[in-house]
Parts: C-alpha cells; structure tokens; sequence
C-alpha cells in the first residue's frame, strides 16, 4: 500500500505534494510536518481493526489529547467520522 500523503520522488521527500525542503526553507528547522491523508487513513484503519476485533460490541476510538498536542491535529480528529469525540474546543 503506498504510503497516503508522503512521497519520494527523485529521492526528495515529499507530503501532501509539497517537497519537504520547501517546507524548511519556509518554516526553518525542525520542523513538525503531519500529514492529513495519512491521519485519516491511521484513524480509519485502527477504527476498523478495533471494531474487527471487539467482541463485545461497539468500540470507539478515542483519540488522545497528549498524543496530539497541536490544534490543527485536533480539529481533524474532531472532523472525523469516529464514533466518539475526544475533543472540545
């Protein structure tokens, strides 16, 4: 399966279609680069292995707030189609 939202071409990391060097150009080093397609796709294949493998019925995944620190990650969470939210702003 390709990795959604990261890519190398001609040996360049890329995300989301940008070129990782451009990011660090714009925004200096280090720099924390998440990519959106690859949250949703984690957030949908951990929801459906969850589901897959709870016996006991409905499971919901439940994103952590410590583990996702940055708002723009929250508010992505939030948009989600899981069935609990974690979040309140």
């Amino acid at each position: 399966m390709p990795d959604a939202g990261w890519e190398v071409r001609d040996g360049r990391l890329s995300v989301e279609g940008v070129a990782c060097r451009e990011l660090a150009e714009r925004f200096g080093t280090p720099l924390y680069v998440i990519s959106e397609a690859r949250l949703r796709e984690n957030a949908r294949r951990l929801q459906s292995a969850l589901a897959a493998a709870w016996p006991l019925g409905d499971a919901r995944l439940l994103p952590s707030l410590k583990a996702n620190p940055t708002l723009a990650t929250r508010v992505i969470l939030n948009r989600l189609p899981l069935a609990e939210r974690a979040f309140s702003f």
